[in-house]
C-alpha cells in the first residue's frame, strides 16, 4: 500500500510530524521515501487535504 492511499485510513501513520511557524498551523509532513507529503486533515468532515508532494531536500520547507 502506498502512502497516500494509506492516508485515508490514518494520515497519521508512520513518520509525521506538524510543521512549525505561525504560517503552519494546523499542516504536518509526512516522509514517503524521497519525498514529502504536506497536509492539513479536516477533522469535521474526515477529508485530508494534500497540499503539496515534495523532493526531500533543504529547499522543501523554505
Amino acid at each position: 500500500m502506498d502512502d497516500l492511499s494509506e492516508m485515508e485510513e490514518d494520515p497519521f501513520r508512520g513518520l509525521v510530524k506538524p510543521l512549525k511557524g505561525k504560517a503552519y498551523k494546523g499542516k504536518y509532513r509526512k516522509v514517503s521515501g524521497r519525498y514529502r507529503i504536506i497536509f492539513r486533515p479536516v477533522h469535521r468532515d474526515r477529508v485530508v487535504d494534500v497540499l503539496a508532494i515534495l523532493p526531500r531536500n533543504e529547499a522543501t520547507y523554505r
